[in-house]
């Protein structure tokens, strides 16, 4: 496999990384949509979002690992603005004024009023988390040469997911349920979160090597510019030669 980081000419001819966006969207908005409905787990408290936002994680992990850091990147941005889009829409939309036969107003009051609040909040979250992810994995593959992934991929989402949490829970449910019932509920949905991702560990390593092999590319972020706040496709090309490098694929 060649371990070439594509220009930005190679990457226009990449097939899957915006199918992934389309996917990575979908699971997000979703999750936003569940946020305010609280399931219970045996003694697990956790919101409903919990059961489809681990797939956001995992997708980010797939495409840094193949493509390089630059789109998760691009995909955690381009998801921010969809959140902010989504909630100003659904919570507009959801209060103008409705015939006096429509009987289902308040239902959409209930479900659609805290969408603002929840994705002001999960903002700084979502892109923190995110963020210590993709970077401790990008950074994780250069010092263990491409080597194991699924290490990589789980201890970088287990401090990606933590940090998410704590943030996310304070600001949306801190003064609407106990602080006990709070801690609780970070703890359980911390432990879901984790039991998801060793789930979604071994597909996404199955994938990891299957789109290496199919798109004939292996990112590694030598020179990338980690600033989080570039909302670009590295544009870099480096070559690494095999005679100097010894990278491998994804174990």
């Amino acid at each position: 496999m060649s371990n070439t980081i594509g220009t930005l000419s190679n990457q226009s001819q990449y097939k899957y990384p915006f199918l992934f966006l389309g996917i990575y969207l979908t699971f997000l908005l979703a999750t936003v949509c569940l946020a305010g409905k609280l399931a219970l787990i045996g003694n697990l408290l956790v919101p409903g979002g919990i059961f489809v936002f681990g797939f956001t994680f995992s997708i980010c992990e797939i495409v840094g690992e193949v493509y390089g850091y630059s789109y998760p990147r691009l995909f955690i941005w381009t998801g921010v603005l969809a959140e902010i889009i989504f909630a100003l829409v659904v919570t507009g939309i959801s209060h103008l004024s409705s015939p006096e036969y429509f009987k289902h107003q308040e239902a959409y009051w209930l479900v659609f009023d805290p969408t603002l609040r929840y994705v002001v909040s999960s903002l700084v979250g979502l892109m923190v988390g995110e963020f210590v992810n993709v970077y401790l994995l990008a950074k994780w593959k250069i010092a263990w040469r491409g080597k194991f992934f699924i290490g990589r991929s789980l201890v970088s989402a287990g401090l990606g997911q933590a940090t998410l949490t704590i943030i996310v829970d304070i600001l949306n449910y801190y003064g609407k349920i106990s602080s006990s019932n709070l801690v609780w509920m970070m703890i359980s949905g911390y432990l879901w979160k984790m039991c998801g991702a060793l789930i979604l560990v071994f597909p996404a390593w199955l994938l990891v090597k299957y789109l290496k092999k199919v798109e004939e590319v292996d990112h590694y972020d030598i020179n990338t510019n980690f600033n989080p706040f570039i909302f670009r496709l590295d544009e870099k090309q480096i070559s690494l030669p095999n005679k100097q490098f010894s990278f491998s694929s994804t174990k």
